[in-house]
């Protein structure tokens, strides 16, 4: 790669985007005579299509190979293409992501000396390949492609179950690992500042990983899926683990926690069924949405008092959850903390924001309702003072067979109440003018539904999935209005109060 140039962020996502394809380039593409798609001007290479053809030369002035150019999907969506050889003019410049991903049969392709940008996961899948680099700054080392100027592992081509990462590497690039099924055991050096998005997704047989002390962000699914994965120690240098980067891997149970811990990003511990206790260090200001959602056997959380933001759903569904306590230093929630959660939970909040009442968090600086759990509750009876309802606060309570909303109620957001089974009938408050996206989704006993006063807008999924709805009473004179507001399959079911 032309270590001269350097491109600004914008300019680099920039020629990400140059590397897709869309319906007008296949709509407008010429084919060679091999039935390989490009651009008009032969400049993008945009899709290979014979999965028979072993050798191919990419033809002389091509700038773009675009990603998952060389993907030829079969019946099961696994690429079948059998190419063996691949060979790249010079005038290459850009190669898109996954451009060459899963050509197991691949066996020699070279780089070009100019090139700007080598996608990521561009060699995913790609075990036994020989790689003429062409430039003195990426080199392959033992089944590794390795750009020595930004010390990035860009690539792994092997197939070993226990791998040592060299030490001169300090940024694991984006799905280097990704669905490496021979990973059992990882070592990364202490030099590792950085492992990417996608680094060790589903690598379903990974049981250990060794992190080095210098590492600073957790990807985005760095390690999303790793199913067999046990235990991981967290580096104290760690601040910030990113979305995803532990989601569903079910056999995770023992967490050792970075010490300067700031960040849990969205999801990043979703369905970790085998989790059994969190405690969480006392640098912890932000836990994401969903965070923990569908941890089931979760039953134990220790919050830490630096605790600023606890993210919507972020401990939706973990049935097994007993007892928490909100810090006094927490400020913010998202809707449905606790959806999903059974009604023996026992929520202490220490915040003088937040109040706890009959199995429902009260915002009480809004007099928004947060949270309602309780799954074998039959009633969701909302207190008289409240005036909002936050996204997903009522959602899952699958039991409940009545909803008594205050008259003061004034807003009702996205989801609130979604997944409520078993709710036959609900009357909307007269000063709830409009219902989003969601709001009353997979209600699916949904029969009657009132409103009792004037409504100005319906989000057409506000109703999705109700498909026993058969009357959607409104005040007199409203009856057209309401009908333009609704889905086709709901309007014949408006009538005048």
């Amino acid at each position: 790669m032309d270590e001269n140039k350097e491109f600004t962020e914008e300019q680099f996502y920039a020629m990400i985007e140059s590397t897709g394809a869309d319906a007008d380039d296949f709509d407008t593409a010429i084919k060679d005579m091999y039935g390989v798609l490009y651009s008009p001007d032969g400049k993008k290479l945009i899709r290979f299509t014979d999965p028979n053809v072993t050798d191919y030369m990419v033809q002389p002035g091509t700038e773009i190979i675009c990603a998952e150019a060389f993907i030829v999907f079969d019946d099961n969506m696994e690429n079948c293409n059998r190419v063996e050889r691949i060979t790249i003019p010079p005038s290459v410049r850009l190669i898109g992501g996954s451009a060459f991903s899963g050509c197991k049969c691949l066996k020699y392709i070279n780089l070009p000396p100019d090139l700007e940008l080598l996608g990521w996961g561009a060699f995913r899948a790609c075990y036994n390949v020989e790689i003429d680099t062409q430039d003195p700054d990426l080199v392959c080392k033992d089944k590794m492609l390795i750009d020595r100027k930004d010390k990035m592992l860009r690539a792994y081509f092997g197939t070993d179950s226990v791998l040592t990462v060299p030490d001169e590497i300090e940024i694991i690039d984006d799905y280097v690992f990704f669905n490496c099924k021979f990973l059992t055991e990882v070592t990364l050096p202490e030099n590792v500042r950085v492992v990417g998005n996608h680094a060790f997704s589903l690598c379903d047989h990974l049981v250990n990983i060794h992190l080095g002390n210098s590492l600073k962000y957790l990807g985005n699914n760095s390690f999303e899926l790793c199913s067999k994965l046990e235990s991981i120690v967290i580096p104290d240098t760690v601040t910030v683990i990113g979305a995803e980067a532990f989601s569903n891997c079910d056999a995770l149970k023992d967490i050792t926690w970075s010490k300067n811990l700031e960040f849990i990003s969205c999801n990043a511990f979703y369905s970790c069924n085998s989790l059994v206790s969190v405690t969480l260090p006392p640098t912890v200001k932000e836990i994401g949405d969903e965070a923990f959602h569908g941890s089931w056997h979760l039953s134990e959380v220790v919050l830490p008092q630096s605790l600023e933001y606890l993210g919507a759903k972020a401990f939706g569904f973990c049935s097994q959850l007993s007892h928490v306590v909100l810090p006094e230093s927490l400020d913010e929630c998202g809707g449905g903390i606790f959806s999903g959660c059974v009604s023996t939970l026992n929520v202490e909040s220490r915040s003088p924001r937040f109040m706890v009442e009959n199995n429902m968090l009260i915002d009480y600086a809004t007099y928004t309702l947060v949270s309602h759990w309780g799954i074998s509750n039959q009633w969701i009876i909302v207190p008289d003072d409240i005036l909002h309802i936050a996204p997903y606060a009522c959602s899952q309570l699958i039991n409940a067979t009545m909803l008594q909303l205050p008259s003061g109620l004034s807003s009702i957001a996205e989801y609130a109440f979604a997944d409520c089974d078993m709710i036959t009938k609900v009357e909307i408050p007269p000063l709830v003018t409009a219902l989003p996206e969601g709001v009353f989704a997979n209600c699916y006993q949904l029969q009657t539904v009132v409103f009792k006063g004037i409504v100005a807008s319906i989000d057409e999924r506000a109703f999705d999935n109700c498909p026993n709805i058969k009357r959607i009473v409104v005040p007199f004179g409203c009856v057209d209005a309401v009908r333009q507001l609704l889905v086709e399959d709901l309007r014949d079911k408006v009538e005048a109060e």
